[in-house]
């Protein structure tokens, strides 16, 4: 089994912040124009219209994120002329990717040749997302409506320690 069709996902996911239930749900209806809506999910009980905090949360694609998506145009055969096409498809055909499988036999597998890198699970894509958007002063405010949170959210369940920290001189 390749890992060559998961790496337009994970470079989406470490790009882009999103739940990876958010990501697997999307088609190229959702990604137009220089957005992208966010409106559905899926995950193993199957799809799901809106999303855990709200209906539908619509981020507007910086360069990074138009030039990988232009990629995953470019590299699937045929084209994408049907807008209900999933963007992440499964290797196998036109399904959904199942998380769980994705989970444990394709990431493991990364992490299996990188051995001096500690496992992390697929959902810390998110975690280095935002630790990295706080990293680089982009505002709580901001940050939680981007990624679908509340600011006291992301203060408490994601923002990363930053390890090599030391105390500024006042």
């Amino acid at each position: 089994e390749s890992l060559k069709p998961y790496a337009f996902l994970v470079h989406f996911l470490f790009s882009v912040g999103c739940r990876p239930s958010e990501a697997l749900a999307l088609t190229w209806r959702d990604v137009e124009n220089g957005v992208i809506c966010f409106n559905k999910t899926f995950n193993q009980l199957g799809l799901k219209k809106g999303l855990k905090t709200q209906e539908k949360r619509v981020i507007k694609q910086n360069q990074q994120v138009r030039e990988l998506i232009k990629s995953i145009k470019a590299g699937r055969r045929g084209g994408i002329n049907d807008r209900n096409v999933l963007i992440f498809p499964s290797p196998k055909a036109n399904k959904y990717i199942d998380w769980s499988n994705f989970s444990n036999k394709p990431w493991k597998r990364v992490f299996e040749s990188l051995p001096d890198i500690t496992y992390r699970n697929p959902y810390q894509t998110r975690h280095t997302f935002i630790t990295l958007a706080l990293k680089n002063d982009v505002s709580i405010q901001d940050l939680a409506r981007h990624c679908g949170n509340s600011p006291e959210t992301i203060l408490k369940h994601y923002a990363g320690v930053d390890r090599s920290f030391v105390m500024p001189v006042f």
